[in-house]
């Protein structure tokens, strides 16, 4: 009879712990943002400069890592900087990025 009590209480407090991790990854999901054009503030003094932010999820844990990158833009320059003015972002393999 102890046995099984013992049991019984290992296996609701694994299912405690399932379910808690299930709500921290749940939280985590909606707190990071996806992959989107967002405005840099840095860059962004005479006109609007947008760069890809965010996070890229993956299906499948065995999977490829991906990043956020560029699908489109153009190199502008900013007080003597060349920098990429993205105009639209994907999820894709990653590389280095440069400024």
């Amino acid at each position: 009879f102890w046995l099984l009590r013992t049991t019984a209480s290992s296996l609701w407090l694994l299912l405690l712990l399932l379910l808690i991790i299930i709500i921290i990854i749940i939280i985590i999901i909606i707190i990071i943002k996806e992959c989107t054009l967002k405005k840099n503030f840095y860059f962004s003094r005479d006109r609007p400069i947008y760069q890809c932010m965010g996070c890229c999820f993956s299906r499948n844990i065995t999977s490829e890592a991906t990043c956020c990158v560029a699908k489109h833009g153009y190199e502008t320059e900013v007080d003597g900087i060349r920098v990429k003015n993205h105009t639209e972002c994907h999820c894709s393999t990653c590389y280095y990025h440069k400024i």
